[in-house]
């Protein structure tokens, strides 16, 4: 067991073996009834404005770390699947660092999170960072309706018509809301996993194989209940998984040899 953050951020407790799960499906309230529009007297300083004109500098670059060395990247880029997920996250990290780069935009987007008593917030990912791309995802579908009333009001705020222009290309259609869901029900057992393997109370190495076990299980198991897409999204994952955890022998038997006997899984 473990504590983590719900989207309140209350905390509560998740179970060990709740990886292993697949994850809710996630409804999302679209109903609208408030305007939610800036004071009268808001106004634009120069210092946020020379900030929000060198954003489209920085608007599409990927935040990363210096930790990307081994990261492998698949030479088929012509995949419309990779290319759907590639296009809607960029869009989520340039959202994200818009909203943050304008003081504007900002006050608005934390007002409306206030009105709906949400305390979670919009973050980065990083390429190499353990869930972040989980929390990110998992962020904007909590956010969504919040999201959507900036979409919607953004005429409505003091901010620059290059700015308007930008959130008009950012704005989510409703195949990108179904694949946030879909990359976040497949990415789930992951974030469970490896909330599992740091944790600080208990050795972790023993449950390194199990845990790599059962999320192949799931990435290989195509339930029948399960959408097409979230099929496609398991088998391109899985073709990754494979690369990562069964192309250094050394490493899997270094695990197998940690691994802990009680876990109740075959090994053989």
């Amino acid at each position: 067991m473990y504590d983590t953050l719900n989207s309140q951020g209350e905390e509560e407790m998740i179970d060990f073996h709740e990886f292993q799960n697949n994850a809710e499906n996630v409804e999302i309230d679209t109903d609208f009834t408030s305007d939610g529009e800036l004071p009268d007297d808001e106004s634009f300083e120069e210092g946020d404005i020379y900030e929000e004109e060198l954003l489209s500098d920085i608007i599409d670059e990927q935040i990363m770390d210096n930790w990307t060395a081994d990261v492998n990247e698949s030479e088929n880029h012509s995949t419309s699947d990779q290319d759907i997920i590639v296009s809607v996250i960029k869009k989520c990290r340039s959202l994200v660092l818009m909203i943050k780069s304008s003081i504007i935009i900002t006050s608005f987007f934390d007002r409306e999170r206030e009105k709906l008593n949400i305390k979670r917030n919009l973050c980065y990912d990083v390429k190499s960072r353990w869930n972040s791309t989980y929390c990110m995802i998992d962020a904007f579908l909590a956010l969504r309706e919040v999201i959507e009333k900036l979409f919607n009001q953004k005429h409505s705020l003091r901010i620059h018509p290059k700015q308007i222009k930008k959130l008009t290309t950012l704005e989510y259609k409703s195949d990108d809301w179904i694949m946030l869901s879909a990359l976040y029900t497949v990415l789930k057992p992951f974030f469970h996993a490896t909330k599992v393997l740091s944790g600080r109370d208990y050795p972790s190495i023993g449950l390194a194989f199990y845990l790599l076990s059962r999320l192949k299980t799931f990435l290989q198991k195509l339930e029948k209940k399960e959408n097409i897409l979230i099929k496609r999204l398991k088998q391109l994952l899985l073709l990754q998984f494979i690369y990562y955890f069964e192309c250094d022998d050394q490493q899997v038997q270094l695990l197998k040899v940690n691994r802990d006997d009680d876990c109740p899984v075959d090994f053989s």
